[in-house]
């Protein structure tokens, strides 16, 4: 039997539009921290439908996913403390 999606209160076309939109302004983030050379936490382009809890929300997995972009993304802003010629110690 084929895996089946969580059942969701939204209709079939308000989640259509939702995925729409969600699209566009993906794009416009997207385009807009590249020409201004910012960082992005692009969580749109790694969780799949396996990710969402219902057609909206994520999962535990799809929750995993966000964090590890929004850390990786965060880590990269944070200097460590050998960048910054101090203690590596905690």
């Amino acid at each position: 039997m084929p895996p089946t999606r969580p059942r969701t209160l939204a209709t079939a076309r308000a989640v259509s539009q939702l995925w729409e939109n969600r699209d566009y302004h993906n794009r416009r983030l997207r385009a807009h921290c590249g020409e201004n050379r910012i960082r992005l936490a692009d969580i749109c382009a790694r969780l799949h439908d396996q990710h969402l809890g219902d057609a909206l929300h994520p999962n535990g997995a799809g929750a995993t996913i966000i964090a590890e972009e929004v850390f990786g993304v965060l880590r990269g802003l944070v200097p460590s403390p050998t960048d910054s010629g101090g203690s590596t110690r905690p």
